[in-house]
């Protein structure tokens, strides 16, 4: 819409500086095409064809060889049509897809670069091959993270032969038949007030929508809806993250089971700590206080004052609040309604040759304690991790209550998600199931 105010006012400075009096009669379908001409890339393509084009660009051989190539291309653009190409910077990207610490620095880890390189080229050799009949067109330009969506033949200051055939020889001709009229000071100063008063209202509009735009980008309202349960309560939200139980001897080697004892509140995983150190930079953002527990900190008088989040709580004691649910975790498996599923790990939860996880994102009403609760956890570390990344990040987290069922935002909501391991680090999660109830 800028880019289209600005051509409006653009045209009376080349109108007056090139032919001051000049009057062109034409059908009106010449304005039409200069339009088409200015377009810039990604303009003209919807949400919908750009969506519909990354499921093309998936189903592709040099996106289907590299699915950590195509991760990365689903997270860029997914972040630009949210309205967040703002944020696609190489540190930010390094900790958020790729699992790097805060203290990561892309000075010395190159992984965001590189990964970056090969989508361009993978991007390349698709539209050179498969994709060369595609409507649409997803561009990484060369230095930037932030996608380009356009037409193939809509380029910047390029017309098609047929546009320049209807565009080109009757403007040149007029502006070659017509006789110069002479420059009037009084006629300039008179189009240069209506110019002045252009540039003034397209100012003006300008800020209008920016602000309209900052407002409605600021948050997403699905995401708001998912956590007002919890952030309407005056009072700090409880943040717990589980201890992981680790077992030692009391002797080498135990003789009895009376020789292996339980060490508590002791060690946490790397992924459970990531998972609230992200979730608690979320609350930060939307100002809202919370108090941070370790294990069995927090007790269940706690929860009875006031709502609380419990991140990786698959191995500790509130698992036993999500078994009256109907998903629950157990050893290496998803339960439904209290019986094994389909989503299940190869292997066991600490496998470090782990290349698939699985994850719950619960949110309802504890009838004991009187308070909401959101429990976020997977089978392993990974799935803990990849949960926590996506409630804390908007773009991801409104694509998946998008799939929600109707009136959702009022009632008790249940979500599995499946995460790809790829190199030690959890993907973008996919939901595979939902209730709601």
């Amino acid at each position: 819409m800028i880019r289209i105010l600005l051509l409006w006012v653009a045209g009376p400075i080349i109108y007056t500086t090139r032919n001051a009096g000049l009057t062109l009669e034409n059908d009106g379908n010449s304005a039409d095409h200069m339009l088409s001409m200015e377009h810039l890339p990604g303009v003209e393509v919807s949400f919908t064809e750009a969506h519909q084009e990354l499921n093309r660009i998936q189903q592709s051989r040099e996106f289907r060889a590299s699915k950590r190539c195509f991760d990365f291309l689903h997270y860029i653009v997914t972040r630009t049509l949210s309205g967040e190409e703002e944020t696609l910077k190489e540190r930010t990207i390094g900790m958020e897809l790729f699992g790097r610490p805060a203290s990561y620095e892309p000075s010395d880890d190159a992984t965001v670069r590189v990964k970056a390189g090969q989508v361009r080229k993978r991007l390349h050799d698709y539209y050179a091959s498969e994709g060369l009949a595609d409507p649409v067109r997803i561009e990484l330009p060369s230095g930037s993270y932030v996608p380009l969506f356009r037409y193939p033949d809509r380029v910047l200051g390029v017309a098609s032969p047929l546009e320049r055939s209807l565009i080109d020889a009757p403007v040149c001709a007029a502006l070659e038949d017509q006789p110069r009229a002479p420059l009037h000071w009084a006629a300039l100063l008179h189009r240069w007030k209506w110019l002045l008063a252009s540039l003034i209202v397209v100012l003006t509009l300008c800020l209008i929508y920016l602000g309209i735009f900052q407002r409605r980008n600021a948050s997403s309202p699905l995401v708001e809806q998912f956590w007002a349960p919890l952030v309407r309560s005056e009072n700090p939200v409880w943040l717990c993250v589980s201890t992981v139980p680790v077992f030692t001897q009391k002797r080498d080697p135990p003789n009895s089971f009376e020789d292996i004892v339980s060490t508590r509140d002791q060690f946490l995983a790397i992924g459970d700590l990531n998972a609230v150190t992200r979730i608690s930079e979320m609350l930060v953002q939307r100002k809202h206080p919370y108090r941070l527990r370790v294990g069995t900190e927090l007790s269940y008088h706690d929860l009875q004052t006031a709502p609380a989040i419990l991140v990786g709580y698959s191995y500790s004691r509130w698992n036993e609040i999500s078994r009256q649910l109907r998903f629950s975790l157990i050893n290496n498996a998803v339960l439904d309604n209290g019986h094994p599923s389909q989503w299940k790990i190869s292997s066991y939860p600490a496998d470090p040759q782990l290349t698939q996880d699985y994850a719950l994102i619960s949110r309802f009403f504890d009838p004991d304690s009187h308070s909401v609760l959101v429990e976020i956890a997977g089978i392993s570390y990974f799935g803990t991790e990849a949960a926590g990344n996506v409630v804390s990040n908007p773009a991801q987290f409104s694509e998946i209550l998008r799939g929600l069922p109707a009136g959702w935002q009022n009632k008790n909501v249940q979500i599995v998600l499946r995460v790809n391991i790829v190199h030690g680090s959890p993907g973008i999660p996919v939901a595979v199931a939902s209730h709601v109830w």
